[in-house]
C-alpha cells in the first residue's frame, strides 16, 4: 500500500513538473511572437518613413553618379574619376564591418574581382576603420577597398542596406538600380556583363558564380 503511494506521488509530482514545463514553454513562445509581431511592426514603420525608403532605393539610372574622395587600403585616397579611368563599368559594392551578411558576401565578392577584372571595376566600399578593413580584406582575397568612417557616401548613393551595389556607366552615370544582398549583387554583375557580350566571343567572359541572398538593414 505504502510502495502504491509512493508511485502515486512520483507520478502526480512528474506530471506537475511536465506541465509546469510546458506552460512555461507555452509562455516563452507566446512573448517571443509577441516580440516577433512588434519587430515587424517597427520595421514596416521606418520603411515607411518619410526619406528612409528613398536612402534606400538608390539613384534613377541614367544620373550622374556621385563623386566622391575616399581612404584605399594603401591610405591614398581614390576617386570615382580614378575608377573610371580604365574606361569600363564600375560596380560599387556597399559594405559595413559589423554586418553579418557582408562578412559572408567577402569570399564571393573576391572571387567576382578576379574573375571579371578584365571587364569590370568591382570596388568594395566598406565602412569602418582602416585596420579592421585590411584584416578582413586579407582574410577573405578582397581587393580594391575603400573605407569611409561616415555614412556621407551612402547617402549620396541612397544605399542604406548593406550589402549592396549599384553599377556606373563608363560615362559616368548610374547604369542599374540598387541591388540589395548577395544573389541581386550576382544577378548585378551578370546583367552588366551580358551589356558588354555583345559583339564580342561569349567565351571571353568567365562564368558568373552562383550565392544565396542575404540584407542587413543599418
Amino acid at each position: 500500500m505504502l510502495e502504491r503511494n509512493v508511485e502515486t506521488t512520483l507520478f502526480a509530482a512528474v506530471g506537475l513538473i511536465l506541465m509546469g514545463t510546458l506552460c512555461s514553454g507555452g509562455w516563452l513562445i507566446h512573448r517571443l511572437q509577441r516580440r516577433v509581431a512588434s519587430l515587424e511592426n517597427k520595421l514596416a514603420a521606418i520603411a515607411l518613413a518619410p526619406g528612409i525608403g528613398t536612402l534606400a532605393a538608390g539613384l534613377a539610372i541614367g544620373v550622374r553618379a556621385p563623386d566622391f574622395r575616399l581612404t584605399g587600403l594603401d591610405g591614398e585616397p581614390v576617386t570615382l574619376d580614378h575608377l573610371r579611368s580604365a574606361r569600363k563599368p564600375v560596380v560599387l559594392v556597399f559594405t559595413e564591418i559589423e554586418c553579418v551578411p557582408c562578412t559572408q558576401l567577402l569570399p564571393t565578392l573576391g572571387y567576382w574581382q578576379r574573375q571579371h577584372a578584365a571587364h569590370l571595376t568591382i570596388v568594395n566600399i566598406s565602412r569602418g576603420s582602416l585596420e579592421a578593413n585590411r584584416a578582413k580584406s586579407a582574410a577573405y582575397g578582397v581587393s580594391s577597398v575603400l573605407a569611409p568612417t561616415g555614412r556621407e557616401i551612402l547617402h549620396a548613393y541612397r544605399a542604406l542596406v548593406t550589402p549592396s551595389a549599384v553599377s556606373i556607366r563608363p560615362d559616368g552615370a548610374i547604369g542599374s538600380t540598387l541591388a540589395l544582398g548577395e544573389g541581386a549583387i550576382g544577378a548585378l554583375l551578370e546583367e552588366t556583363l551580358n551589356g558588354l557580350r555583345d559583339g564580342q566571343p561569349p567565351e571571353t567572359f568567365p562564368a558568373m558564380a552562383r550565392s544565396k541572398m542575404g540584407v542587413q538593414s543599418l
